[in-house]
């Protein structure tokens, strides 16, 4: 290889160092010097460009030759001693310029990547300048991560992956028969496996049929920051099926609000058929998705309930914004929680967090969790900070915890969580830094005494406790602090389990002799905050729930869309309007909601002069008409809503007909059936008395 490959490969080395620099450095240089860095050549491309150099050279060299002079004639023998000697000078002046060139190019180089790996901490962002570091540098979403299959692959092998001969029939025979699609439904849209998804890979089995009108548009951009918000948005046909969900939903007596709560107590056990008969309708409905995951998790089909959830979120990742993607790998894309269409992402990818954590797929949990977090880094709407830190130290991801940690902004914001000051200390002892993590503890057990009192209570440690922490309860004044740690105690006891970590925790303890005088989380706010309140209450855990205050607990709230905040941005309407007064006086016989829809549906065929069907209301039905148009008026309706109530309201009671019609063929099959096997069994026992 020639000298001029060589320095052509150094620079090609350098620029790549130069382009992985901190972002402090980044920020330092101006536009106009910055360039791309080229790609990384083979071994092999190297070798061809050197030839091609040497070619040039030996081109340069015809060309630079001046043209021949006469010479006076010499002798055969000093003409070969001439030119031996001007053969070897040049040798040598060739082989010293480019040795000194090379010399001089690695010396360099050698230099730059020292002071470079000097000023780029590994895991101590803070000993650097961090205060010029965004925000977004910390949450980059790398989408290979999102993907359990990987991990899968990672943890027992790609032989482990590949399905046996006879699975591609497993998903048939585990299915649920209710949840085949209908013929009118099934064979749609093949489902695009050539792009790849940014959350879920699609599965064979399921139905192919289209996303029903889910996209994404920018709502806002910050050229200055980078940041770019994003939006869901609902087609009308989508808005359609998400109110006649509201609708299934109240026939669940799943809805808690005001206006439909006094029709939906009668309803039992045959409701959730209804759901998952409007799923085989709109198989890629993210709501209805979510609401039939939690039927069948609740009947502890985990299977079924994971496999729904990774449907709603391919439908989700499907109809992202062409520049999510690249904008989720810089951690500068966000999602307004006020949005109910954002919130199907945030519900969607926390219970799939712990769908993904049952099955031990740590690394991809985290990564959903961070994904989550970066969505709203400000606002953390579920407390994704809660729950981060364990995801991450069950991943083996010290470093992604620690940067987390030592980010000034979070930093600030993240000061007054137990779970981060005692998962700081443990990923450090990941680290094998057992120093700096038993530094990290002593501070932790000062700001936060009571943990050590909790998980030695939980994890039975026999060595005894110093003096100072004995008996150390939670702030009583505090319920906030009750909270945390409570939630951090119950979520890590395992992970505190470990005989390392146990014996960490108790040489630790004994070293603290005294506490401050002065509690150093005085200035702590006490109040529990909707989005901690939203946490607990995705937990699920009835202890924690009795902690909450009285004014959250009584609140309206449902479990497709759990304490929805006060400053909602609604672009359209789904739910029904406040009709109390006529579902009161139909709601006497029958099914309440039928009742209600069949009291309803002439109104909705009332013509522009006050005729329905044809025929002239009286002033009995006119007043009740007025009565009508007036409650939607106060409700905030426009003037078109009753029709197009009246259409979803038809559009219901057709899918409640099939439902029905469906059923008694089932039932007169069923009976046909037992009916012949009841012959077949007469007539062997006449046989049989006939023999006898």
């Amino acid at each position: 290889m020639s000298g001029r490959a060589v320095r052509k490969a150094l620079r090609q080395r350098e620029a790549e160092l130069l382009q992985s620099q901190t972002p402090t450095e980044e920020a330092e240089e101006s536009e106009d010097d910055r360039e791309a860095a080229p790609p990384k050549p083979s071994l092999f491309a190297l070798l061809n460009d050197a030839d091609d150099d040497d070619e040039k050279d030996k081109d340069e060299e015809k060309e630079a030759e001046p043209e021949p002079q006469p010479v006076k004639p010499v002798s055969k023998k000093s003409k070969k001693k001439k030119k031996k000697k001007d053969k070897g000078k040049a040798q040598a002046t060739e082989d010293a310029e480019a040795e000194d060139d090379i010399d001089r190019a690695l010396r360099e180089l050698n230099t730059k990547t020292q002071s470079s790996n000097a000023s780029t901490p590994l895991v101590a962002p803070s000993k650097a300048t961090t205060g010029q570091v965004p925000l977004s540098s910390v949450l980059k979403i790398d989408s290979r991560n999102l993907d359990a299959g990987n991990e899968m692959k990672r943890l027992f092998g790609r032989d482990a992956m590949r399905p046996d001969d006879n699975e591609g029939e497993t998903p048939r025979r585990r299915q649920d028969p209710r949840m085949r699609l209908p013929p009118g439904i099934a064979g749609g849209r093949a489902l695009n496996k050539g792009r790849r998804n940014t959350f879920v890979q699609p599965k064979d089995e399921w139905p192919k049929a289209g996303s029903g009108g889910l996209g994404m548009e920018i709502e806002d951009s910050d050229p200055a920051t980078g940041i770019t918000t994003y939006k869901f948005v609902h087609s009308r046909p989508y808005q359609s099926v998400q109110q006649q969900f509201v609708m299934c939903v109240a026939a669940m007596g799943e809805l808690a609000s005001p206006s439909i709560r006094i029709f939906v107590q009668p309803l039992t056990s045959a409701d959730p058929d209804r759901m998952l008969m409007l799923l085989q309708h709109n198989p890629y409905h993210i709501t209805t998705l979510l609401q039939c995951s939690e039927i069948f998790h609740h009947q502890r089909d985990f299977t079924v309930a994971g496999d729904l959830l990774e449907r709603a979120l391919f439908s989700l990742g499907r109809s992202l914004h062409s520049s999510f993607q690249q904008k989720l790998a810089e951690g500068s894309a966000r999602l307004s929680f006020r949005r109910p269409e954002n919130r199907e992402l945030f519900l969607c990818g926390w219970r799939y967090i712990k769908n993904l954590s049952q099955r031990g797929t740590w690394r991809t949990a985290e990564e959903f969790a961070r994904l989550l977090l970066a969505m709203d880094p400000e606002g953390d709407p579920y407390e994704m900070c809660l729950i981060i830190d364990f995801l991450a130290l069950k991943a083996r991801q010290p470093e992604r915890f620690l940067a987390l940690t030592e980010h000034p902004t979070l930093r600030r914001k993240y000061a007054d969580l137990p779970n981060f000051a005692f998962s700081s200390s443990l990923a450090q002892l990941q680290l094998g830094d057992e120093s700096l993590a038993t530094e990290y503890l002593s501070k932790a057990i000062t700001r936060f005494p009571w943990i050590p009192t909790m998980l030695y209570q939980e994890l039975g440690i026999s060595a005894q406790l110093p003096p100072a922490l004995w008996g150390v309860p939670p702030p009583d004044d505090n319920r906030r602090q009750q909270i945390l740690a409570s939630l951090y105690i119950e979520r890590t006891k395992d992970l505190w389990k470990q005989p390392s970590f146990a014996t960490f925790l108790a040489d630790t303890c004994s070293t603290i002799y005294n506490l401050p005088k002065k509690p150093l989380l005085e200035s702590s706010s006490p109040l529990v905050s909707m989005s901690l309140a939203r946490h607990v209450m995705l937990t699920a855990i009835p202890s924690l729930i009795t902690l909450l205050p009285r004014e959250i607990t009584s609140r309206d709230t449902s479990s497709f869309d759990p304490l929805p905040p006060d400053d909602d941005l609604l672009s359209y309407e789904a739910e029904p309007p406040n009709l109390a007064p006529m579902i009161r006086e139909t709601a006497g016989g029958g099914s309440a909601i039928s009742a209600f829809v069949m009291s309803i549906l002439p109104w909705f065929r009332v013509g522009e002069e006050g005729e329905i069907d044809g025929r002239r209301m009286d002033e009995t039905e006119r007043a009740q008409y007025r009565d009508i148009r007036q409650q939607l008026e106060q409700a905030g309706y426009p003037d078109d809503a009753l029709r197009r109530m009246g259409d979803e309201a038809y559009e219901f009671q057709r899918m409640m007909m099939e439902h029905q019609e469906h059923q008694e063929h089932q039932e007169h099959q069923e009976q046909e059936q037992a009916r012949v096997e009841g012959q077949v069994e007469g007539a062997g026992q006449a046989e049989e008395d006939g023999g006898s």
